[in-house]
């Protein structure tokens, strides 16, 4: 009985052949159940890799806007522009308004009443039906008309560059919209690439775990780089239905938009600047004395409001004013010994005010003429400062933009070769992993150094006033700039 009970017992117990024998199987098992696991993890990620590549599809069915198109859309519809448009009109009805005052005015009197009088001592009881035409003239009124006119022509110089730079900016706002549009076009693509490249790593990582030959561990660091690839990916595809709409809004055209790709460095625009950004300082200082809108509008009321300041009040000047009448038609019962048929009068007035309002106005318009020139040095001083900084924007991407796309290239072949060697045995996964992200980084750099080159180039063409002329759009003005502008002070001090 003690031997069978002993057996008994040693046969609950596994002998050691046993455990070699049960050991593959138990290892087996472990990897099929992580396998399952790992593969309902990853099936649970399906759905935005589905959302993302349906995103994609839809993406490239859609046919570019060309962003020719989508200027001649935005300008239309441009409410700035189209204001500043009507303030041209305006200003010139207001010049024609002043330019009248120096021509007579001529009119047709119908006289009709009745009125006694006295002849010889009787009285003549007579009633008056007369008809008289007439031309008067205010030959001088101390100077006033003439510096009304003269400011007048200035504010429509003033405000002509106004629409100038309105155009500008509307040109600006389309073009960085459409860049920005371009932007998450790439940013998304290569999010998308990432994207799709881990999730391939993570089915192989997955068979590997599957059998045995890695362990769960490299299991959970690639679900977590594929999920950071997820997350990427729609994080770049809000950004890209905000520039969408951003876009949309511009043109008033509907749904998903798409921008023309562009390699990088390139613009959607023939960008032709006068100079070069390597050109000194002070030739694009010049330049945009030239060209910039905004500091001609502000230099043309400059000048506007000196010519309001007169050297007398016109208060304290005389008037003279011409009349020309001729009777037309009289039926004046009885009718009167002496009849008028023609005459002109010369009047000639001189009234001196005791308040002293001339002068205050004359103070008052001298006032204004002085913030007029700070305001003019302001915005000269503005457009200079700003120049150069985005000049050096525009040296800095142009340096950049070479030097990224080398570094990608390297990065290329280094993923490459990564991949290779981690097949063999002889990189680890998180290797793998981070010589991808560091790829998918410098193609994010990549794309953000051509957007800030365009922006700067945006920019530049703007601060010197030419880039309507290059987008093929600038309207040709009257407002001659050098006849009211020169070179101001380039000093820290308002002239």
């Amino acid at each position: 009985m003690h031997t069978t009970i002993h057996a008994t017992r040693r046969s609950r117990r596994p002998s050691g052949e046993t455990v070699r024998v049960l050991t593959p199987w138990a290892l087996t098992l472990l990897a099929a159940v992580s396998a399952a696991l790992f593969s309902a993890a990853a099936g649970a990620a399906t759905p935005p890799t589905m959302a993302a590549t349906a995103l994609a599809t839809h993406q490239d069915a859609t046919p570019p806007l060309r962003f020719a198109d989508a200027l001649q859309l935005a300008l239309q519809r441009d409410g700035d522009l189209q204001s500043a448009r009507a303030a041209v009109r305006a200003a010139q009805a207001q010049v024609d308004q002043l330019r009248s005052r120096f021509f007579p005015s001529a009119g047709v009197q119908y006289e009709q009443g009745r009125r006694v009088t006295e002849e010889g001592g009787t009285p003549v009881d007579r009633h008056l039906r007369s008809t008289e035409g007439f031309v008067r003239w205010n030959l001088y009124n101390g100077g006033a008309d003439k510096t009304q006119l003269d400011a007048a022509m200035l504010e429509l110089q003033a405000v002509q560059a106004d629409a100038r730079q309105a155009l500008e900016d509307a040109c600006e706002r389309l073009a960085k919209a459409y860049i920005e549009l371009q932007r998450q076009q790439a940013l998304l693509q290569a999010a998308q690439r990432r994207h799709a490249e881990l999730a391939d790593l993570v089915e192989r990582v997955g068979r590997q775990v599957a059998a045995g030959k890695s362990p769960s561990s490299d299991g959970d660091l690639a679900q977590s780089s594929l999920i950071d690839a997820q997350l990427s990916v729609a994080s770049s595809q809000a950004d890209l239905l905000a520039a969408q709409a951003q876009l949309g809004v511009l043109t008033g055209q509907a749904g998903a938009l798409r921008a023309e790709i562009m390699p990088p460095g390139a613009t959607p625009w023939p960008s032709a600047l006068a100079l070069a950004p390597e050109a000194p300082l002070e030739d694009w200082w010049a330049l945009a004395l030239r060209g910039n809108a905004s500091a001609q509008a502000a230099a043309a009321r400059r000048e506007a409001a000196r010519a309001r300041v007169p050297l007398i009040a016109s208060e304290y000047l005389p008037k003279a004013d011409l009349t020309l009448s001729k009777t037309l038609s009289d039926r004046t019962a009885p009718v009167e010994s002496t009849q008028s048929r023609r005459g002109w009068t010369l009047t000639v007035s001189y009234e001196v005010p005791l308040g002293g309002g001339g002068t205050a106005r004359r103070e008052e318009a001298r006032a204004r003429a002085e913030a007029a020139e700070s305001q003019a040095w302001r915005s000269e001083q503005a457009v200079r400062g700003e120049l150069g900084v985005v000049r050096q924007q525009m040296l800095q991407s142009a340096q950049a933009l070479p030097a990224v796309e080398r570094q990608l290239t390297h990065l290329e072949a280094t993923v490459r070769a990564s991949d290779l060697q981690y097949q063999a045995g002889r990189r680890s996964l998180l290797q793998l992993i981070d010589q991808r992200d560091r790829r998918f980084s410098a193609e994010q750099r990549q794309v953000d150094a051509s957007w800030r080159q365009r922006q700067a180039l945006l920019r530049l063409s703007v601060l010197t006033g030419s880039l309507s002329s290059m987008l093929g759009v600038a309207q040709a003005t009257s407002a001659p700039t050098e006849a009211f502008r020169t070179p101001p002070d380039p000093g820290l001090a308002p002239p």
